[in-house]
């Protein structure tokens, strides 16, 4: 039940003016993931200035969040009532939503909605449902507003096997340089999960 209230709690403490990290208990956080977040909140690309409002991190092995998002949507199974859920676009257990930002806002407000709705088999379901509702009301927020956590940066379970991060601590007994924190969903099991995170 606790879950449901998520994107609730976030958006009140993000309306207060506060930045929010939204960590799932399976993350472990091995470097200060503040100073990346903060970089790629105001980033430029091709000489445009972009803001990253929400960073999430890829619920797969592709940082393509938008076009996942845009193909999730265009299929014909698509929503199954009661258990819309794709799993290759946004992953809800580590996202990152700056204070006062419209995109965010409206993010966590499709959250909640989607929530309540009988379309979406749970907050991970919703939270893509969401997404796809905010790509259609504002387009521009899956290119400015709504961006993936850098992968390399901050792994899921998949890629942090998929990448050999596990075999560079075995045989180096030292972390990757890059990594801030590692979200072990795809591991089942909190004795597997711990025995992963030590």
């Amino acid at each position: 039940a606790a879950t449901r209230r998520k994107p609730e709690v976030v958006r009140a403490l993000s309306t207060s003016g506060l930045d929010i990290l939204f960590a799932d208990a399976d993350v472990a956080f091995v470097r200060d993931p503040w100073p990346l977040i903060l970089q790629r909140q105001t980033w430029s690309s091709s000489g445009e200035q972009q803001t990253c409002s929400v960073q999430t991190q890829p619920n797969h092995l592709d940082e393509d969040v938008a076009r996942n998002l845009i193909e999730f949507d265009e299929s014909a199974r698509n929503p199954t009532p009661g258990r819309r859920y794709f799993g290759r676009s946004l992953c809800s257990g580590l996202v990152y939503f700056a204070a006062n930002s419209t995109t965010a806002h409206r993010l966590l407000a499709f959250w909640q909605r989607a929530l309540r709705s009988n379309e979406c088999g749970g907050y991970q379901a919703a939270l893509e449902a969401a997404a796809g509702a905010l790509a259609k009301v504002a387009p521009q927020a899956l290119d400015h507003g709504l961006c993936a956590l850098p992968l390399q940066a901050f792994p899921n379970g998949m890629a942090f096997k998929a990448f050999g991060m596990e075999q560079h601590i075995a045989s180096r007994r030292s972390l990757p340089p890059s990594l801030a924190a590692v979200h072990f969903n795809y591991v089942v099991g909190k004795d597997e999960k711990r025995r992963w995170a030590k």
